[in-house]
């Protein structure tokens, strides 16, 4: 009797199915579903052998023990199958309707009740013994194209599956394919249930190893872990709360607190603590009583040792696990009460803002990628000479419908996402093409001004793609004024300085912008390579009714001029502030009384009609 195989089959099976039992789960859906596959694998190697058994021992049992087991192993076999198909269909990034899975539920069951109903034969001698007939081709078909179906499911979304999801389920398709080609073409080889369990070995070690999701340092799960569970419970809509731990950059050295912390949260039975990235733990609870019950003392680890702790009280906030990942980032870029000792607990608006953000993002990609990014120039009067002698450029992003977006809102945006310095180069390279297509010199414009970015400046290509731009257009870099602001997001002030160094010998000069908003100091000004000062709207608002601010413009012209400066007056609005200012000695005048900031065409005729 040939059963050796399906016996030595079903122990390994039933070893995995314990060592699968011991081992720490997440408690996600593939799993589970897992698990249940290995129950069927184990449960149709034991009906495999005993329908051997039962076909050998046909004459001295009753007729329907022996078709019970046989058939039973067929319809196992399909059963098998199907789940096969439903695991590869839990698949996050896969979208399938419900009406596919109706139609594969309602065949499979006609083929189940087929095999059932249909006629089945039995053959044995002293080394094989086999069932044949219409319900085991029944099977052969059911389980064929539900095997079929898999491969070419995979086949045709590899690229919307993960490269090992898809390299494995395939793999495991093959081994199943591969065994019963062989057992229908002889069908004394009995390998069938045999290709069961080494498709259970392939996920097992590929893609359901337990012990790949654990932190063998800390003994709690690990980073891989993590993105698994936060994708299911994402994808099911579970409320589950998270606490993230940030020990900081000192863990790295002495990493004795984390190591308490998971040691004690690992131990309660219902929580999930993960081992992420960097010092970072990361501990689920199951509900909002769970969390409540162990935040208190959290946050007096919290507020003791100094470090940072975020509370998302519910997880289905997110729609992604992208979306989880990009609120961390944006709260370390932009949140400032994020800080050591202290609990951030993540709302419905914090959701909003972040959602918003990502939607600005994406509008600022699109339009740089269909060159929707445009140059608006604001007119610049100079005093001394009574006419418009420059502009400044300023980026707007154009809409499908026609609009603009302020600059208020994507500006931001684009410095915290690494996107300002593309835009600042782009509109550098307009700004050429306006002072060279556009004759602006002939109508007495000596220069434009171009905003510099904190990315920019601090770009080792910097001084390449300017040069590179300004040979492509033939201009001289004396054509253009860089305005910088002083900002602490510069990381290294020394270095800055000496690209601007750089740039001001190829003939670029430099202003300093928004001075007096609060960033500004003098030391800013001995440090860099300005020529002109711009003075903040908010300096030229507090003149109108404070004294001691007109004396503070005042002087500050007058030692812009002994240092041999120019001093520019942005925001005026009125006839009044306009006079004020010329009283004061300031060189330039930009503002809405002459102009708001003006599309090309617009500022061109606008200069044209001044000249």
């Amino acid at each position: 009797m040939n059963i050796q195989i399906q016996v030595t089959a079903a122990a390994f099976v039933c070893l995995f199915i314990f060592f699968y039992i011991m081992q720490p789960k997440l408690g996600i859906a593939s799993e589970a579903l897992f698990f249940r596959m290995l129950v069927i694998c184990f449960v149709t190697l034991v009906f495999d052998f005993t329908s051997i058994i039962a076909i050998v021992y046909s004459d001295r049992i009753p007729p329907f023990v022996t078709e019970f087991f046989c058939k039973g192993y067929l319809v196992l076999l399909v059963v098998n199958c199907i789940f096969a198909l439903l695991y590869t269909l839990q698949d996050e990034k896969l979208n399938i309707p419900d009406v596919a899975f109706k139609i594969i539920f309602v065949l499979t069951m006609i083929d189940l009740a087929a095999i059932c109903a249909s006629r089945i034969y039995y053959y044995h001698d002293k080394d094989f013994a086999y069932s044949y007939g219409t319900a085991p081709a029944l099977t052969y078909l059911g389980a064929g194209c539900l095997i079929i179906g898999n491969l070419l499911f995979c086949i045709f979304n590899r690229k919307r599956m993960t490269k090992l999801r898809n390299t494995a389920i395939i793999s495991w398709m093959s081994v199943w394919t591969f065994s019963a080609l062989i057992q229908f073409f002889n069908a004394k080889v009995l390998v069938v249930g045999l290709g069961c369990a080494m498709g259970s070995v392939i996920l097992f070690y590929w893609l359901e190893n337990p012990d790949s999701n654990m932190d063998k340092t800390f003994n709690c799960f690990n980073a891989n872990a993590l993105q698994k569970y936060i994708k299911y419970l994402i994808r099911n809509k579970k409320n589950d709360s998270i606490v993230v731990l940030d020990f900081g950059e000192y863990a790295l050295n002495d990493s004795r607190l984390m190591e308490y912390v998971i040691s004690e949260y690992t131990e309660k039975k219902r929580l999930k603590v993960f081992k992420n990235l960097g010092p970072e733990v990361w501990i689920g609870f199951p509900n909002h009583r769970e969390l409540e019950e162990y935040r208190t003392l959290l946050k007096k680890i919290v507020e003791y040792e100094q470090i940072r702790m975020l509370t998302i009280p519910n997880v289905e906030f997110f729609k992604s696990n992208e979306d989880l990942t990009r609120t961390l980032q944006y709260l370390e870029i932009t949140d400032s009460g994020w800080t050591a000792g202290c609990e951030r607990i993540l709302t419905e608006d914090d959701i909003a803002a972040i959602t918003k953000e990502s939607e600005i993002k994406h509008e600022i990609l699109e339009a740089m990628r269909h060159d929707r990014i445009e140059a608006f120039v604001q007119p610049i009067y100079s005093v001394a000479e009574g006419k418009f002698t420059s502009g400044e450029v300023l980026a707007r992003i154009k809409l499908y419908d026609g609009s603009f977006m302020p600059p208020s809102d994507f500006i931001p945006v684009a410095e915290r996402n690494g996107l300002i310095k593309e835009m600042g180069n782009r509109i550098f390279e307009k700004a050429c093409k306006m002072m060279r297509d556009d004759d602006l010199g002939g109508f007495g414009v000596e220069y434009l001004d171009v905003n510099l970015a904190v990315d920019q400046c601090e770009s080792e290509e910097l001084i390449r793609v300017f040069e590179r731009i300004l040979g492509e257009y033939h201009l001289d870099a004396k054509s253009f004024n860089l305005e910088i602001t002083e900002t602490g997001s510069i990381k290294n002030k020394e270095y800055v300085s000496r690209n601007l160094s750089a740039m001001k010998e190829l003939g670029f000069s430099f202003s300093l912008d928004d001075f007096g908003s609060g960033e500004s100091n003098l030391n800013y000004i001995l440090q860099m390579p300005v020529s002109v000062i711009k003075l903040d709207k908010n300096m030229i608002d507090a003149c109108e009714a404070d004294s001691d601010a007109r004396a503070i413009v005042r002087h500050v012209t007058i030692m812009a001029h002994d240092m041999g400066m120019k001093i520019v007056a942005e925001g005026i609005e009125t006839l009044g502030q306009l006079n004020r200012f010329t009283d004061l000695g300031i060189d330039y005048i930009q503002g809405y009384y002459f102009s708001k900031p003006l599309p090309r065409e617009e500022y061109v005729r606008f200069v044209h009609e001044h000249a």
